[in-house]
C-alpha cells in the first residue's frame, strides 16, 4: 500500500471490525468518524445516523474494507447481546444497498477460505497483511433464534455480498 492512501473500514456491528483493527490493521491508527478526514484510516459502522458521512467517504477513499460473518452468526451474536434486531436489519440494508455496489474488499472472518480473501485484499491493496489468528466463530455464546429469525437471517444469503461468499 502506498503512503498517503486512505482506508475506510466499515461494517455491521459484531462482524469483526474492532477485531480487524486489533489483529490485522495493527499498524493503522484508525480514527472514529467524528475526527474528520484522517490521513490514513477511518472506521465507520453502518448506522443510519452515519449514512450521509458514509456515502461521502465511500467514494473519496482509496480502499473500502468490510469484515463479514455468516448472516446467521451475526444474528446470533446480536441476539446474545440483546441488541435490537431492527437496528441489525437497518445496518444490513445499508451494507447491501449502499456499500456493496462500490465493490469493497470483503474479509469474511468466519469463512474456511478466509486466507484466499486475505490474499485478494493484499492483492488489491498491494499489501502484505497476515492473519495469525484462527478463523473467528463466536466470541460469545450464540443466541437462540426462533424459526422466523433464523429464516430471515438465511434470507440474506440471497443478497450481496453474502450470496457470493457464503454459497
Amino acid at each position: 500500500m502506498k503512503a498517503g492512501q486512505w482506508v475506510l473500514l466499515t461494517s455491521v456491528w459484531h462482524t469483526g471490525t474492532r477485531f480487524m483493527q486489533r489483529e490485522l490493521f495493527i499498524d493503522f491508527n484508525f480514527s472514529p468518524i467524528r475526527v474528520g478526514f484522517p490521513k490514513q484510516a477511518t472506521m465507520i459502522h453502518m448506522e443510519k445516523r452515519h449514512r450521509k458521512v458514509l456515502e461521502d467517504r465511500l467514494y473519496s477513499c482509496d480502499y473500502v474494507v468490510v469484515p463479514l460473518r455468516h448472516p446467521v452468526n451475526i444474528w446470533r451474536s446480536w441476539k446474545a447481546r440483546h441488541k435490537p434486531l431492527d437496528l441489525l436489519r437497518e445496518q444490513l440494508q445499508i451494507l447491501t444497498e449502499l456499500v456493496a455496489p462500490v465493490r469493497p474488499i470483503y474479509l469474511p472472518l468466519d469463512h474456511s477460505e478466509r486466507e484466499w480473501y486475505l490474499s485478494e485484499l493484499n492483492s488489491r491493496m498491494d499489501a502484505d497483511f497476515q492473519t495469525e489468528f484462527p478463523v473467528v466463530k463466536h466470541e460469545v455464546e450464540p443466541g437462540t433464534l426462533n424459526p422466523e429469525e433464523l429464516r430471515e437471517a438465511h434470507s440474506y444469503l440471497f443478497h450481496e455480498p453474502f450470496s457470493s461468499i457464503y454459497r
